[in-house]
């Protein structure tokens, strides 16, 4: 989940600039790759549930330019990505990985959206 200081929403203009995607990437106990999945918008699908043996997480957010193609399925590179580790999963639990972005940053993510187009 993506928002703005103090969890408030993003600004309006985001969803029209930007499309945020999210990479997981679980690991077992002893470090072991277990699977990567991948979530090309996480305003389309926001949940996912990851392997029992799964004990810990690296979660990647990269930020796109929103095409004006809606037909587009290519994304270019990513304009910024932020990551997180999430350690000691338990098994049964839900989790939410939130980034809060401060006012700078949402406006130099505006200004390099709207370079890229």
């Amino acid at each position: 989940m993506v928002t703005s200081d103090g969890g408030r929403p993003l600004p309006p203009w985001y969803a029209e600039q930007i499309v945020t995607a999210c990479l997981i990437v679980e690991q077992d106990q002893s470090g072991f790759l277990l699977r990567n999945i991948e979530m090309r918008d996480i305003d389309a699908e926001r949940i996912t549930d990851v392997f029992e043996k799964t004990t810990s997480v690296r979660v990647r957010f990269d930020f796109f330019p929103r095409s004006r193609d809606p037909f587009a399925q290519e994304q270019t590179a990513a304009i910024a990505t932020a990551s997180h580790l999430v350690e000691r999963i338990e098994k049964g639990k839900q989790y939410t990985v939130k980034l809060e972005m401060t006012r700078e940053g949402l406006d130099w993510l505006r200004l390099v959206a709207e370079g890229r187009k």
